[in-house]
C-alpha cells in the first residue's frame, strides 16, 4: 500500500505508475481526501494498492476455466446472472432473411472443415443470436479471449448488411451475435461474477479499478450489470475496438 499527491486524481495515478513502474491497470486506487481550502482543491490523496499476481489476467483466468471449449464449471447462480441481463429465446420459426444469415454460417463452418449446427435465439429486439451445437473444434472457432468468435461476428454483420439491402424487413439496428458450445453464455456469467464483485472492492474501499481491454459486446456486459449498482459508474478508456473500463466509485469521500 502506498499515497501519492497530485494535483488533480489524474496527475497522481500517474506519479503512482511511474514511481512504482506498474501500468494503472496493474494498481487499485483509493481516492482520499482532496487537501485545500473550503471552495478548492490545491491537491489529490490517493492510496495505491498493486495487484497480487492472482489478481490480473483475470480473462485469461476466465478461459481457463472454460477451458477454451465452451466447456467448463457451470453455476446456475452465474448463468441466473446473466439471464438477467439477457433473456435467450430459440427461434422456432424464423423469417426468410433470419434462416439466410443461419445458412450463410452452415457455410462457413463448411468451408471451415468443422461440423456443427446453427441454431437461432432472439436475445433482445437488437440481436440476434446464431448458436453453433456440436462442432468438431470449437477452440478454434473460438480462439483466445474469444478473437476468433469476434471476427466471424464482424463477417455476419457484414453479411447482414448486404441481406438488409435486399430484404425489407431486416431491422436496420439489429446486430448478430456469436456463440460457440455455450462459450458466450459462460464467459458472460463469468464477467458478471467478476465485475459484480471487482464493484464491491471499488465501493468498500472508494477507490477505482481499470479492467483488462474488452470487445464492445463483452464492454456492455459490464457496463449493463453495473448499471443500477448504487455509487459506482463505469466509462471505457482507450481507442480502437479493444478498449479498457474504468469502474469509479462515486459516494461521499467521508
Amino acid at each position: 500500500m502506498y499515497e501519492f499527491i497530485g494535483k488533480t486524481e489524474q496527475e497522481a495515478i500517474e506519479r503512482a505508475s511511474e514511481a512504482m513502474e506498474l501500468d494503472s491497470s496493474q494498481f487499485d486506487v483509493e481516492i482520499l481526501e482532496s487537501e485545500g481550502g473550503l471552495f478548492r482543491k490545491d491537491s489529490v490523496r490517493i492510496r495505491v494498492y498493486p495487484h497480487h499476481e492472482e489478481q490480473q489476467n483475470w480473462l485469461d483466468e476466465i478461459d481457463r476455466e472454460i477451458d477454451g471449449t465452451g466447456k467448463g464449471s457451470d453455476s446456475g447462480d452465474e448463468t441466473a446472472e446473466s439471464d438477467e441481463l439477457y433473456n435467450w429465446q430459440e427461434i422456432q420459426e424464423p423469417k426468410v432473411w433470419e434462416g439466410r444469415i443461419r445458412d450463410f454460417m452452415q457455410e462457413l463452418l463448411r468451408r471451415m472443415g468443422q461440423d456443427g449446427n446453427v441454431l437461432l435465439y432472439s436475445r433482445s429486439d437488437e440481436c440476434l443470436l446464431l448458436s453453433v451445437q456440436d462442432s468438431g473444434d470449437p477452440s478454434q472457432l473460438i480462439g483466445k479471449h474469444g478473437k476468433h468468435l469476434e471476427a466471424l461476428q464482424v463477417v455476419l454483420n457484414a453479411h447482414l448488411g448486404r441481406l438488409h439491402d435486399e430484404e425489407n424487413d431486416v431491422p436496420t439496428d439489429l446486430r448478430v451475435q456469436l456463440d460457440v458450445g455455450g462459450y458466450r453464455k459462460r464467459r458472460e456469467a463469468k464477467l458478471v461474477k467478476i465485475a459484480r464483485g471487482i464493484a464491491a472492492q471499488v465501493e468498500s474501499r472508494r477507490s477505482s479499478r481499470l479492467l483488462e481491454a474488452m470487445n464492445p459486446s463483452e464492454r456492455r456486459i459490464i457496463h449493463k450489470s453495473l448499471n443500477d449498482w448504487p455509487n459506482i459508474s463505469t466509462v471505457s478508456e482507450g481507442e480502437g475496438v479493444y478498449k479498457q473500463i474504468r469502474i469509479i466509485y462515486q459516494g461521499s469521500s467521508h
